[in-house]
């Protein structure tokens, strides 16, 4: 952080997520964004269930709780209990990122029911399994509740902000009566000085630490819903790829049902499981290529992640993130093991290093949100 003369602390702000956490991606923009608020002189609030990491400076925690056994309860409560403090507290303006009413600025970084459930549900095999997971979903009272927020948060008189064009895409489809013109598309961008390119040593040391060979292509899968990131097509794609292809895999915390897969179809001992990884640049550093063929993401961290460390990266035409990558590098049906084996092979044979610069004509990052702040309060006379 930068020093900034201190002449907008009597603006009071308040940061809305459950969890105040530097681990995780909306955790990280939240984290990175109440601190940034703070370094422009702010006085910020970050409204949460409880706090997982250090504050950034200048920034007070409020823990509001979320009690009960079942994560509707959990849900609902938070929302209530956001509510409640942002009408007692009665801040200057308010950034919501997640579940949460009647906030000034709301950031989307979840897609709509609409999109969301259509498309991740191919993530579970076809059968018991599939049928299963849609009617759990239809069952479950929390995501009626979470659906019931997104509806009300599209008809607040509010600015939206979303992570992608295809997120803003699945909202408009979802909500038709948003003003796609007004809502503020702003990619993920990661920390460039924590994610970039590595040096020789640190390329050679990832590789021991993670225990590569020599001549073998690293394939580096991140992620925590192993599910709904692909872990399955992935793993399936490692049968039909030669036997020096191995697949690392970081996040999660029980490889179960993917582990016996990969023992059924024989490649076990080319799929391994790191759990999770904290200093996840290192691996990045040491594969060659990266892979998230996800079914739904608006935009996932790892697509811009990997090609600021230099990393060949597959990603899936249902992702917001794959803007970033050439068509060929594009996985267009994420159940197809066969078409993300094929991506993966011809990107292990191209020659060129990557070189990956981030487009000007592009919001992306933390710093476009510190604009729309000023903004806003310059609109309502602070």
């Amino acid at each position: 952080m930068t020093d900034h003369p201190n002449d907008n602390s009597t603006t009071r702000i308040g940061v809305f997520l459950p969890r105040l956490s530097d681990y995780g991606g909306v955790e990280r923009v939240a984290y990175r964004l109440a601190g940034m608020l703070a370094d422009a002189g702010y006085a910020v609030e970050f409204v949460c269930a409880r706090v997982e990491a250090e504050p950034p400076v200048g920034v007070t925690p409020v823990v509001v709780g979320r009690p009960g056994p079942f994560k509707w309860m959990k849900v609902s409560w938070y929302a209530y209990a956001a509510e409640r403090t942002r009408l007692k507290k009665a801040y200057d303006l308010t950034v919501g990122l997640g579940e949460v009413l009647n906030m000034d600025l709301l950031r989307i970084s979840g897609g709509p029911r609409k999109s969301f459930w259509p498309l991740s549900v191919r993530a579970y095999p076809q059968g018991v399994k599939r049928e299963w997971k849609k009617w759990r979903r239809r069952l479950s009272p929390a995501n009626h509740i979470s659906h019931w927020i997104r509806n009300h948060q599209s008809r607040e008189e509010n600015v939206l902000a979303t992570v992608s064009h295809l997120s803003r895409d699945w909202l408009l489809d979802a909500y038709p009566w948003l003003d796609g013109d007004a809502i503020h598309v702003i990619y993920n961008q990661p920390d460039l000085s924590r994610f970039q390119p590595p040096t020789s040593a640190q390329q050679v040391e990832g590789r021991k630490r993670f225990g590569m060979a020599d001549g073998e292509v690293a394939i580096v899968f991140a992620g925590t819903a192993f599910d709904r990131k692909g872990l399955r097509p992935s793993i399936q794609a490692m049968a039909e790829l030669p036997d020096h292809f191995r697949l690392y895999v970081a996040g999660g915390r029980k490889p179960g049902d993917f582990a016996r897969l990969a023992e059924e179809l024989g490649v076990a001992a080319r799929v391994r499981f790191l759990g999770k990884v904290g200093d996840i640049q290192s691996l990045y550093h040491a594969g060659d290529i990266s892979l998230l063929p996800t079914f739904h993401d608006t935009c996932a961290n790892v697509v811009p992640e990997s090609l600021a460390c230099g990393l060949k990266m597959i990603g899936s035409a249902s992702d917001g993130s794959s803007f970033f990558l050439p068509e060929r590098w594009i996985v267009q049906d994420p159940e197809d093991g066969g078409e993300i084996a094929a991506k993966v092979l011809a990107a292990s044979q191209e020659e060129e290093a990557v070189s990956f610069s981030w487009p000007e004509n592009v919001a992306c990052g933390i710093e476009p949100y510190l604009g729309i702040v000023q903004d806003m309060l310059r609109d309502k006379g602070k």
